[in-house]
């Protein structure tokens, strides 16, 4: 009788340790690349100029780690298949790596930087460790500067502040491009000016996202704004109990669409009041 006590005990302890998952550990070389649909855009990813969709393929490779504001960080170098006119700095704290903390954005033709953005705290997406039905809350600050090149000064021209409200929903079995992966299922939902929901798919052996979608509300009814799916990925060291990351996919993604809501409005009020 003691051992089959011990044996259900054993049994399950060790499904509740699979059901959980930490921080993932990244390493130089590691890639992603997802296909992201998404509106149009001009200067950079993150402002958006028209409503057209169009897709493109986003590569995110590990370059190292650097100390970025006083936060230990890990620096990815980022490109947009469709746009080579830039290219991108990303910079995912060590600690809680899922959501950009701080982006750079420079120009392929001249090498300079002309647009910058910093997410803080850095932990707002996810956090460790995550479990089913495991809810959280926070608030977070999205500023973005760009760069004046007459005067080669940094102009703030964006600040958003939003509540996010987030949850394991499901653990559960998903199908992309890049293979077929059990995944965490965890729905947020974003409160600003604008209510926003995104659902997004991680992976413990991608160690990142695989899949995402992004709602915008309007009359109380979402409409599908922003998707993403992973297509390849490539891993230097791959251990099954490093789990899961929220990439530049979403991050870039949902913060996109505050950033378009956010400017539109402001357009709006400035012709209301002309």
């Amino acid at each position: 009788m003691k051992k089959e006590l011990l044996l259900f005990c054993f049994m399950a302890a060790s499904l509740v340790q699979s059901s959980m998952c930490d921080a993932p550990v990244w390493n130089v070389g590691d890639y992603w690349v997802w296909k992201v649909t998404e509106p149009g855009w001009g200067k950079s990813r993150e402002v958006f100029l028209s409503e057209e969709m169009e897709t493109n393929l986003l590569k995110s490779v590990v370059r190292g780690k650097e100390f970025m504001e006083g936060e230990e960080c890990y620096h990815n170098f980022e490109t947009y298949e469709g746009h080579p006119e830039s290219e991108y700095h990303s910079y995912y704290l060590v600690s809680c790596p899922p959501t950009e903390h701080h982006g750079i954005e420079y120009s392929t033709e001249t090498g300079d930087p002309v647009m910058k953005s910093t997410i803080y705290p850095g932990n707002f997406i996810v956090q460790f460790p995550l479990h089913l039905e495991k809810p959280w809350e926070g608030e977070y600050k999205f500023v973005e500067w760009t760069r004046d090149e007459n005067t080669d000064t940094w102009v703030q021209s964006t600040e958003i502040s939003v509540k996010i409200e987030a949850e394991v929903t499901n653990i559960e079995s998903v199908e992309v491009e890049a293979g077929t992966f059990n995944t965490y299922r965890i729905e947020m939902m974003y409160y600003t000016f604008k209510m926003l929901k995104s659902v997004v798919w991680y992976s413990p052996e991608v160690k990142n996202t695989v899949k995402g979608e992004a709602y915008v509300y309007e009359d109380k009814i979402p409409q599908l704004y922003y998707e993403f799916e992973l297509v390849e990925y490539g891993l230097v060291t791959s251990f099954p109990w490093e789990l899961l990351l929220v990439g530049g996919a979403i991050g870039a993604g949902v913060i996109a669409i505050v950033v378009t809501l956010y400017k539109k409005r402001a357009k709006t009020d400035k012709e209301v009041i002309t």
